[in-house]
């Protein structure tokens, strides 16, 4: 789903003694459905922000890097005050976040600007995206970056991280800042706020320059693969065509997908 993929797949295997496989990269589909085409208007999300809000949409885990936008929003409530933005972080907590989640909670700082969200339908996400600030994904470690692609398909100004995957999403369409650096991502975040016309011409420029995917697009890229000449095709081999210590040959059962990001 990415060149960086690609290559940490032909590494992988060449680390491990594995035969390199042909590798196809296709590109994941980002269109969501369409939240307005029923006949009543969609409800307002559970969540409406008072403030001005940036949204994050990622599951919650360690990679994904929210412990940045605690940090940066510590900042922020500390220069700020009351004008401090919301956050809202939409997705399912995973990996080893507990301990940060408590820490939000129990923060008087900014528990009061930080939301997380879990389990919305699309026509919620719809509206956060159509009514944030900016969108704001910081992840150390992609093989794509889903939520990137929606934020620009809904013409939104995005800050995002430039580790791995990301910047290929779309050229330079997004803000990039570096993962590991909180002030650079709080600074990024006041420039939304401080300077309206910047960001006017930033989504103006991602109107006229993000095309969006549509999954058949997807699945034709998919297929094609699948279709291509035979002689493409070769078996990835276990090293030696042996097993090692009474470890056989990886079973590999069909993918499936998720719109977990």
């Amino acid at each position: 789903i990415s060149e960086f993929s690609r290559q940490e797949i032909e590494r992988y295997c060449k680390e491990c003694g594995f035969d390199v496989p042909p590798v196809t990269v296709v590109r994941l589909g980002d269109v969501m459905g369409d939240a307005s085409s029923g006949s009543t208007p969609a409800p307002l999300p559970r969540l409406v922000p008072t403030r001005p809000f940036f949204v994050c949409v990622s599951t919650l885990d360690v990679r994904k890097n929210h412990r940045l936008l605690y940090d940066a929003w510590t900042q922020l409530a500390g220069r700020r005050g009351e004008e401090c933005p919301d956050l809202v972080c939409i997705g399912t907590p995973h990996l080893f976040v507990a301990d940060l989640l408590r820490e939000i909670r129990q923060d008087r700082t900014v528990n009061r600007h930080i939301h997380v969200l879990h389990g919305i339908e699309d026509c919620e996400l719809a509206w956060y995206y159509a009514n944030c600030s900016a969108t704001i994904y910081p992840s150390k470690y992609e093989g794509w970056g889903l939520p990137v692609a929606e934020s620009l398909g809904h013409g939104r100004m995005c800050l995002a991280s430039n580790a791995t995957s990301i910047p290929e999403i779309s050229g330079d369409l997004p803000e990039f800042f570096d993962p590991y650096d909180v002030h650079a991502v709080a600074a990024l975040v006041e420039r939304v706020l401080d300077e309206p016309d910047w960001v006017r011409a930033r989504e103006e420029a991602i109107r006229e320059g993000f095309r969006p995917t549509e999954w058949h697009e997807t699945a034709a890229q998919v297929l094609a693969a699948i279709n291509g000449p035979a002689e493409r095709i070769r078996l990835v081999t276990w090293p030696q065509g042996e097993e090692s210590d009474g470890i056989s040959a990886p079973h590999v059962s069909p993918m499936r997908t998720s719109r977990a990001a």
